[in-house]
Formats: C-alpha cells, sequence, structure tokens
C-alpha cells in the first residue's frame, strides 16, 4: 500500500465522542440523531456524499476551525462506515446510540432522536410523498414517526432491556429493509 493511499475506517466513531465533537462545532443535533439522518439520507439515496451529511449537520465549514474539523473529519467517518454497512450482503448495520452500560433512559432519548434523525434523512434526500412507498417500507416510517414522537419513561429492569434491544432490532433491520425496498443491493461484477 502506497504511503499516501487514503483508508476507510472500519468502525463508527464512539457515540460520546461523536456527540461531544458535535457540541463543540456548535452543531444542534446529537450524535443519535446524526447517526438516523446519514442512514435516512443513503437508504434514499446511496450515493449521497459526506458532503451532503456535513452541509446538514454542520453547515458552512470555515477552513482553519479546529473545533469544527474534528467534527467534519468524525462525520465523513461515519458516513464511510455506515455506507459500507448498508451495503454488506451480511446485514451488518449497526446503530450509533449510547454503549449499554449508560442508564437506559438516555439509550432510551437516543433511539428516539435516532429515528427522528432517519425520518430528517429521508425528508432531506427528497422523501416527502410515502403514498407510493412498498407497504414494508410505509409501515416502517410510520413506526419511526411513532418512535419519534413517543416520550419515554424508563423503568430500569430486564423486561425494558429486552424491550430496548427489540426495538433497536426493528429499526436496524427496518432500516436495511427499507434500503433494500428503495434501492436494492448490486451485486458487484464477476471477474472471470
Amino acid at each position: 500500500m502506497a504511503a499516501d493511499a487514503v483508508t476507510t475506517p472500519c468502525e463508527l466513531p464512539a457515540h460520546d465522542a461523536l456527540d461531544q465533537a458535535l457540541a463543540r462545532a456548535g452543531a444542534v443535533h446529537s450524535a443519535a440523531e446524526v447517526h438516523g439522518l446519514l442512514c435516512g439520507l443513503l437508504v434514499k439515496d446511496a450515493t449521497a456524499s459526506a458532503d451532503v451529511l456535513v452541509g446538514q449537520v454542520l453547515g458552512e465549514v470555515a477552513p482553519g476551525d479546529l473545533l469544527v474539523g474534528e467534527a467534519e473529519q468524525m462525520l465523513r467517518d461515519m458516513h464511510a462506515v455506515t455506507r459500507g454497512q448498508l451495503q454488506d450482503p451480511a446485514l451488518g448495520l449497526r446503530l450509533l446510540l449510547p454503549p449499554d452500560e449508560a442508564p437506559l433512559q438516555q439509550r432510551l432519548e437516543a433511539v428516539r432522536a435516532w429515528a427522528s434523525g432517519l425520518l430528517y434523512g429521508l425528508a432531506a434526500a427528497g422523501l416527502t410523498d410515502f403514498r407510493d412507498l412498498p407497504e414494508d417500507t410505509a409501515s416502517f416510517i410510520e413506526d419511526c414517526r411513532t418512535i419519534a414522537r413517543t416520550e419515554f419513561e424508563a423503568r430500569e429492569s430486564e423486561d425494558a432491556e429486552a424491550i430496548y434491544a427489540d426495538v433497536l432490532e426493528y429499526l436496524r433491520m427496518g432500516t436495511l429493509l427499507a434500503q433494500e425496498e428503495l434501492q436494492p443491493v448490486r451485486a458487484a461484477p464477476h471477474v472471470h
């Protein structure tokens, strides 16, 4: 590999690190909401560039602003990783949310923000008419609307943790299904 070769990150940035970088840059969105927004953009348009994400989250980026530059780089890395995860035939999408050690209430609020971000990303990518969507995708989007409007009150318990895990898996798989229905994954060409 050449010394000047660009490498693609293979992991999402840490939720808390991105959240802090966004706050330092003056962004109004949380890390979870930004990841949902990115997923919405890419679900509708797999070619959506990192520039679109940066513009949606940070606006016009002034050269030399180190705090904004840090957040911008994390957004670009998140874009590269998430784009690859959405195209992964092994369904490797991971949602960027607080770690499992965080209080359940914080994680539930992040899920709500993530769902809200997904809806915002779909709209930003031009999906404003949901009437002609495939039934499963339309149902998933309606469920995201419900999640985004829900005020959660966490009660720490094994049942609550199980429900939280189920909601995460539903969001993950629903996002992958919507992406497949809106833009089927194309198989890579075979070299003979």
